[in-house]
């Protein structure tokens, strides 16, 4: 039977950079591979890992899994980067829905469960630091970090007509990766909504409030 790993978590928290840093992690150590989406996700693919890459928690898919890899990101960050992929609309009651999403659905029901939390910020910091830790936690000591960082990194340089299944990038997959840049996204009434709906999630996880910050 395959090994079967979970990258979760917060969309646009760098799950996406995740999920390839999990599936080279094991091409590098020499395993037939197999990752997809949830929604595609073919169980009967032979392979000797299968990395799948989901957001809602699914039960189903947590109790077959081997690990279970989640991102955080600054909740303002991550509906600015939403608004600017059009994912959400910069309107109050859009924004105020994507934020309470985005920690109900997509960060509480795995948060217990996770293997390794990540958080972008640590990520952006120092990427071969992070996949070290990737491969501490998968028992795979002989992968070089460094490769692996390398060869995600290439895909960044993809020119691609439309979604890489295998990849689970899409074209203009990155927009503005700076941390803090939601300052230049949301108007301040929309940094105040999320802070209203995220304020004890964001100060749990280290990041200060705008309103704190005067």
């Amino acid at each position: 039977m395959a090994k079967f790993i979970i990258c979760a978590g917060m969309r646009r928290s760098g799950s996406t950079w995740l999920f390839n840093a999990v599936r080279y992690c094991y091409l590098n150590a020499g395993y037939r591979t197999y990752s997809d989406y949830a929604k595609k996700y073919q169980a009967s693919v032979p392979a000797d890992v299968h990395v799948l890459k989901i957001h809602p928690f699914n039960r189903k898919y947590y109790e077959q899994a081997d690990h279970i890899f989640t991102t955080v990101r600054d909740l303002r960050d991550i509906v600015a980067s939403m608004v600017r992929f059009k994912l959400t609309r910069d309107r109050p009651k859009d924004v105020a829905h994507c934020t309470e999403r985005l920690i109900n659905r997509d960060y509480a029901p795995w948060a217990p469960y996770t293997n390794l939390e990540i958080r972008y910020e640590e990520m952006i910091r120092d990427r071969p630091g992070t996949v070290a830790r990737l491969l501490q936690v998968l028992g795979l000591p002989d992968v070089d970090p460094v490769e692996v960082h390398r060869d995600v990194e290439k895909l960044t340089k993809m020119a691609l007509p439309d979604l890489d299944r295998t990849t689970q990038i899409w074209p203009h997959h990155l927009t503005d990766g700076r941390m803090g840049s939601y300052v230049e996204t949301l108007s301040p009434q929309l940094i105040e909504i999320v802070e209203n709906i995220g304020g004890s999630w964001l100060t749990e996880h280290g990041y200060e409030l705008e309103k704190n910050a005067e």
